[in-house]
């Protein structure tokens, strides 16, 4: 390691961050970011100067504080300054997130980005006449019962889906900083049934959404619930909505979160990257074809 590159404690880098006048990284925030979670090991390197820490897990974000003009690290997780590439359908990891203003404001621009705004949902031109369509739905941010919880969410899952247990385990009980206050539930009723409901994390600046199930139904109440939730984020005062480093699951994710980033990916446009997104598209393929050949 580099003698302009060490490894620092808390207190190290709370003094360096204040000598420095260090920030945390532009527009990027994540629950792992608050005070709870900040004693462990930092990197400091003091010609740029930057001061990081590893992901606590696999979907949060790089920890970064720096000064303006921050160049690519090359760090797992790391959340670049390039906004999320629709049009880019190659596998990888994206920051979901959404800076959180007012209500109408996330609405418009969801009009703008969308090509048929009077059609998509939800849009400025869509979210009142398809509530009043639907009638009698409500949602509501509660606090967190695992009963309550286990009952509902695996009632709704996909069966191939993990079960509330395992998300709770993945979730809550391997992040042992985790204060539980900070567990909620959001969850979708509609005609007083429950046919979304998310695990959340409430920093009480931002909100996380852990995970959710929902009724499969031709109204996507998965939609409705992410976009009540913003709402109740924008009624609130909350800075964030976000989902954390995940993949491009589902095709519902660029609907809600408008200021997602991509996340630096090594050796992108290597030979071996290549080889991989082609053995996960076609090397089953390739195998059950051998299979029936040779049986």
């Amino acid at each position: 390691m580099s003698s302009k590159k060490r490894i620092i404690n808390y207190h190290e880098a709370v003094k360096i961050i204040a000598n420095e006048g260090l920030a945390i990284q532009n527009n990027v925030w994540h629950f792992t970011f608050n005070n709870e979670f900040l004693h462990r090991e930092f990197f400091y390197d003091k010609r740029k100067p930057i001061i990081y820490s590893k992901p606590i897990n696999q979907w949060a974000p790089l920890l970064v504080y720096c000064r303006e003009n921050l160049p690519i690290l090359q760090q797992k997780n790391f959340v670049t300054d390039r906004p999320f590439d629709k049009d880019n359908k190659n596998y990888r990891n994206v920051f979901w997130y959404l800076s959180v203003t007012d209500f109408d404001s996330y609405l418009a621009r969801r009009s703008e980005s969308s090509l048929q705004p009077h059609k998509n949902f939800p849009t400025i031109q869509t979210y009142s006449k398809k509530k009043l369509a639907l009638g009698n739905l409500e949602m509501k941010v509660i606090n967190f019962d695992m009963e309550f919880y286990k009952f509902h969410f695996n009632k709704l899952k996909q069966p191939s889906h993990l079960s509330a247990e395992e998300i709770y385990k993945l979730t809550v009980e391997d992040l042992k900083a985790l204060p539980l206050k900070w567990l909620k539930l959001g969850c979708l009723y509609h005609d007083e049934k429950i046919k979304a409901i998310m695990l959340l994390i409430d920093d009480e600046r931002s909100l996380n959404y852990a995970n959710m199930a929902s009724e499969r139904s031709k109204h996507g109440y998965g939609l409705w619930l992410c976009t009540e939730l913003i709402k109740y984020c924008a009624e609130n005062n909350y800075k964030s909505f976000d989902s954390g480093v995940s993949g491009l699951y589902g095709n519902f994710k660029d609907k809600i979160y408008l200021d997602s980033r991509e996340i630096y990916r090594k050796n992108e446009n290597s030979f071996a990257k290549y080889i991989e997104v082609w053995k996960r598209k076609y090397w089953k393929k390739v195998f059950a074809k051998t299979k029936r050949i040779f049986n």
